[in-house]
């Protein structure tokens, strides 16, 4: 249960906590690569602390898609009554260009997580893989505003699809303004559709 702060408000559980210090540490490492204790040294408590709550790797993947799944949803939610559908996605694909740094660093938060459990973690793919599920039904709502509902699902997908593959050559070739590059691109080519 949620604790209240000295000023009244609401505090996050401990293991709230936890999964978003989880969820940053192993978008820095890696999924395979991060241990109990790289979450323990992060969020500065006993390793127990975290066993307690994420008793195997699978429970903790678990953990960090569900945070992840509540970002985006959030994000969504508070985008739908905010401009048109139009400024909307360009607010996604900007978001990707201010990212672009740090997609050069460590790669998409989703990308990333749904490469290492297709390979290691299969039992965690199809929960990762519905945030990009949530993404572009929220992307084809979008389109579907503005453009023949029948083309909708496709220009969402290619706009994901675009998004990820620069994001992907951003850290294989440690350049961020290819991001940006195709970023510019892509809002362009939401702007005159």
């Amino acid at each position: 249960m949620d604790k209240e702060d000295a000023k009244g408000g609401k505090r996050k559980s401990k293991r709230a906590e936890i999964q978003e210090i989880a969820t940053r540490v192993v978008y820095q490492n890696g999924f395979r690569a991060t241990t109990l204790a790289d979450i323990a040294k992060a969020a500065d408590i006993p390793v127990g602390s975290v066993y307690y709550y994420f008793k195997t790797k699978t429970e903790l993947g678990e953990a960090i898609v569900a945070h992840l799944t509540g970002q985006a949803t959030n994000m969504l939610e508070r985008w739908g009554a905010d401009d048109t559908p139009k400024q909307r996605l360009i607010k996604f694909a900007s978001m990707t260009k201010e990212a672009r740094h740090e997609l050069v660093l460590y790669g998409c938060p989703i990308g990333t997580l749904c490469a290492e459990f297709g390979k290691d973690f299969p039992e965690l793919l199809d929960k990762a893989g519905r945030i990009y599920a949530l993404v572009i039904d929220w992307m084809e709502g979008q389109f579907a505003q503005f453009s023949p509902a029948q083309d909708a699902r496709q220009k969402a997908c290619q706009l994901m699809a675009s998004l990820e593959g620069i994001s992907l050559i951003a850290q294989g070739l440690g350049d961020p303004n290819v991001v940006e590059m195709e970023t510019t691109r892509l809002i362009a080519w939401i702007e005159n559709l």
